[in-house]
């Protein structure tokens, strides 16, 4: 990491004509900031500048978006926080805490975000950084280091920038700062929803969750966030797992990682397709990716409620998924995440098992490879991830035989049977139109035409009608059996 270099780079972020203007106005040393300076030192892209004024933030913000034609967000009118954004970046304003920048830098959480560098106005800076907790040094050595031992008494949310940070640029908390975690961990549950969910998906789209999720679950901090683990480390499970249902979700969770991180190995030639589903936002900055982590962590979340052992001992678990379903819900709701997130966790969890049951079956039928593709739409790219994490983490001595290589050609033939035979006959041109219906059938237009179409299209998809003869016969021998029924 060079500092000169990165002096240099600062110079070079967007509006930074417009910064310097500001110099104009405030006639007061004014600053670069933490995580911004941070990023640039590590040569990491930056689209957030956080910027330090003397006095009067909310002042100097409104003129600074102005300037730059962009809105003008108030934070906390309070400690004068201001927010302005333009385009795709990101400029925060605070008001100076405390006389001088130092006493403002140990007011922050760690060290490698308690650096400024002064700025001026040209290309040349006041210079050297300002590194009062020699942050820079932990930075280069990978230490997550707390500037006090009350960072998290003054914001709990910390906590989960903590680990935050600790997957997103891969460092080590030092000894004292696992204690702070577990003293101060039962006020994280005065923290905001929003907030929580913010760093939570932060840290889920990342292509390392797993190692951190594991550290957070150690601290205690998964079970204060979601209460519902607790029921799930008390419930044993039956001979074909080796771990109770939160030690298994946990392990399904590393399954899944390594699968999301090695696609071409489990969906060969679909991998790109994979890769483009899972890099999708049903919301901007969370993608489905962490999305499918979530639901794989509480895919089994119903289990507790549906736990029975029968007259013989065996455990049994009848209709969890849908109980999931509905639980897994009321998780996405309490992190207040979109309807359309709630949706996807919901019927994602609702039907993981649905995988199993139609690969339980080799080789399954083109009509249940049809119905099940009709069914879950593009969603069937997660559920089959969650299949493929689900039984990898079954270690029981019950498990199936079947290896996990199996598993992946039974998989391929199916993902092949879609988009060689059904996809190309689900896009084409329909056999039948409701025309042919009225002109070939003598049929009077009304409600019932359309599900006959569908009815059509579903019998040409599975191969059991071939052109627009068949389709005619087959549309005659449904209205008959129709009036056999009534």
């Amino acid at each position: 990491m060079n500092t000169k270099k990165t002096i240099q780079r600062i110079s070079r972020t967007p509006y930074w004509e417009q910064i310097l203007s500001l110099k104009g106005i405030i006639r007061l040393p004014f600053y670069l900031v933490g995580g911004t300076l941070r990023d640039l030192l590590l040569e990491r892209p930056v689209s957030d500048l956080d910027i330090v004024v003397p006095e009067k933030a909310m002042t100097i913000a409104r003129h600074f978006a102005r300037l730059v034609g962009g809105a003008f967000v108030p934070l906390d009118w309070e400690t004068e926080t201001a927010r302005v954004v333009v385009t795709n970046n990101i400029f925060d304003f605070s008001t100076m805490k405390g006389e001088t920048i130092e006493d403002d830098l140990s007011k922050r959480d760690f060290t490698i975000n308690s650096l400024a560098v002064e700025i001026e106005t040209s290309d040349r800076f006041a210079g050297k950084l300002i590194d009062p907790f020699n942050g820079f040094q932990d930075l280069h050595a990978k230490r997550l280091v707390p500037c006090s031992d009350t960072i998290f008494l003054d914001d709990p949310l910390r906590i989960m920038r903590a680990y935050r940070l600790i997957v997103t640029l891969g460092l080590t908390m030092v000894e004292e700062l696992p204690r702070l975690i577990k003293r101060d961990r039962a006020k994280l549950s005065r923290t905001s929803s929003e907030r929580i969910r913010d760093e939570l998906f932060l840290i889920l789209s990342c292509s390392e969750t797993e190692r951190v999720i594991h550290q957070m679950d150690v601290a205690g901090i998964l079970s204060i966030l979601f209460p519902e683990i607790d029921p799930m480390k008390k419930t044993g499970q039956d001979r074909y797992h080796h771990l109770n249902v939160w030690g298994h979700s946990l392990l399904a969770l590393t399954s899944l990682e390594h699968v999301m991180n090695n696609l071409p190995e489990y969906f060969d030639q679909y991998s790109h397709q994979t890769t483009a589903y899972l890099e999708r936002h049903l919301v901007q900055g969370r993608p489905v990716k962490a999305l499918v982590k979530l639901a794989t962590l509480f895919h089994d979340v119903g289990k507790p409620e549906t736990f029975l052992k029968d007259e013989q001992g065996k455990i049994h678990f009848h209709g969890h998924e849908k109980v999931g379903g509905s639980r897994i819900g009321k998780i996405a709701k309490r992190l207040k995440l979109s309807r359309r997130e709630i949706s996807f966790l919901e019927k994602l969890v609702s039907n993981h098992m649905n995988p199993h049951h139609l690969l339980a079956v080799e080789p399954p039928s083109l009509r249940s490879v049809g119905r099940f593709f009709r069914k879950h739409g593009e969603q069937f790219w997660a559920l089959f991830c969650v299949y493929y994490a689900d039984f990898m983490a079954k270690k029981g001595p019950e498990s199936k035989t079947t290896g996990l290589h199996q598993v992946r050609d039974n998989l391929m033939r199916v993902l092949s049977s879609y988009y060689e035979r059904i996809r190309p006959k689900e896009i084409s041109k329909p056999l039948l139109s409701g025309r042919d219906l009225i002109e070939k059938l003598g049929l009077k237009p009304g409600p019932h035409f359309k599900k006959i179409l569908e009815d059509v299209q579903e019998a040409y998809v599975e191969e059991r009608i071939e052109g627009k003869g068949e389709a005619v016969e087959f549309v005659k021998r449904l209205l008959e059996s129709e009036k056999v029924k009534s």
